[in-house]
């Protein structure tokens, strides 16, 4: 089984104005409610290929309510830790060629909703993957990820990493299936200001490589994305 992992989902509301203006109120001609959070689009995606997943992590009050819904209309099995607290709405508003997005913050998940994923997680087997992607909520520290890391290799389950924490290299010793960096995270991570070319990304997500990681996508934004594993490289 695969299954996806959001610690911080959202909803996501689009909205377009032909004028937005302060102090007044402002109507929009359009608006778009969508169940949102990186590892919550991977079920999405593999449910359009056909390829079934669970998805779980936090949900709290009638937002997350809204996104276990959506997950269940769209044939998606869910095991969502229950929190306290309403999982965050996010706002990005389109005013002609102007765009404002309002980023919350979402609920404090306490100890014991920490510890009951972390449970759930031990339960999985050498027969399943687990990816785990995107931002943490308020109360969860990225010692998770190396703790989730090393549950891994203990449970035999592949993981894949798509975080934007130092915390990563920690993780590495624990040989997750994929890491997703960027290529600007890749450069953090090894301690450089930049990388550019192509052959100094190779050289890069070879040390990582070497650190543990066994397979390597570095996302490059228009450029594309480069795809490392050992003694073989793709460039897309």
């Amino acid at each position: 089984m695969i299954y996806t992992c959001t610690m911080n989902p959202a909803i996501d509301l689009f909205t377009e104005f032909e004028q937005f203006s302060p102090f007044v109120v402002n109507r929009s001609n359009f608006e778009d409610y969508q169940a949102n959070g990186k590892a919550i689009n991977i079920s999405f995606m593999l449910k359009k290929l056909n390829i079934d997943s669970t998805a779980t992590g936090f949900l709290g009050g009638f937002t997350g309510k809204y996104i276990e819904e959506e997950l269940v209309r769209n044939s998606i099995d869910v095991n969502f830790i229950k929190v306290d607290g309403i999982t965050r709405i996010n706002t990005f508003i389109r005013s002609g060629e102007l765009e404002y997005k309002a980023v919350n913050k979402g609920p404090e998940i306490n100890q014991n909703a920490q510890e009951a994923l972390l449970k759930y997680i031990k339960t999985f087997t050498n027969e399943d993957m687990l990816f785990v992607s995107g931002s943490l909520p308020k109360g969860v520290k990225d010692d998770i990820f190396v703790t989730i890391a090393k549950l891994s290799q203990e449970q035999g389950f592949s993981l894949v990493l798509d975080i934007s924490s130092e915390r990563l290299i920690d993780c590495l010793p624990y040989h997750p299936y994929l890491i997703k960096p960027n290529d600007e995270e890749l450069a953090h991570l090894l301690g450089v200001s930049k990388l550019e070319s192509e052959q100094e990304l190779v050289k890069a997500a070879q040390q990582l490589l070497d650190k543990g990681a066994e397979r390597i996508l570095v996302s490059r934004g228009e450029k594309g994305a480069l795809y490392v594993e050992p003694l073989m490289v793709h460039s897309n």
